[in-house]
């Protein structure tokens, strides 16, 4: 994998990050935004979303 400059914002889906304990209420926003062509990434505690963070801003 290269780190390349990446493609501009409009061709790129929007990341999020979502924070939720509820299993349902995560499935059901993740679905959501995914259908509204969201990149969703989830999580299920503080914790982990910090966790996620800290991957994802790792990345290229």
């Amino acid at each position: 994998m290269s780190c390349a400059a990446p493609p501009p914002a409009a061709a790129r889906p929007v990341r999020v990050l979502l924070v939720e304990d509820d299993e349902l209420m995560r499935r059901s926003f993740s679905v959501a935004l995914e259908r509204y062509g969201y990149r969703v990434r989830a999580a299920a505690d503080g914790l982990t979303g910090l966790e996620t963070f800290r991957e994802e801003a790792s990345t290229c």
